[in-house]
């Protein structure tokens, strides 16, 4: 039971965060937001999203938005406080600009 829903999660975040160079749809709406303890994420469907850990990092999928119209700017991952991977970018009207690779925060080619 645990496999399917770790298999459901990563479709379901696979749909949200595109593969680099691709386009996606900018508008998500985020559920809820939580704070335990000295932990704060929020919930995208089922996903966790925006997660800054016990030390203050950010940590996991992590989508910056504009407000208000909650338009999204760039969506990609964190470990420890570092921009990691693909990340992808949006202009102001939430139209695809363009998507980078970061390596410990730091843009590669």
């Amino acid at each position: 039971m645990r496999a399917i829903n770790s298999l459901l999660v990563f479709a379901i975040a696979s749909l949200l965060l595109p593969s680099c160079g691709e386009k996606s749809e900018p508008n998500l709406t985020v559920k809820k937001k939580f704070i335990e303890g000295s932990n704060s994420y929020e919930l995208l469907m089922f996903d966790t999203i925006n997660k800054i850990d016990a030390g203050g990092l950010k940590q996991g999928k992590w989508i910056v938005r504009k407000l208000p119209g909650n338009i999204v700017l760039e969506s990609g991952m964190y470990k420890d406080n570092q921009k990691q991977g693909c990340w992808v970018r949006h202009g102001l009207k939430g139209e695809f600009i363009d998507s980078i690779y970061y390596n410990n925060d730091v843009p590669s080619k």
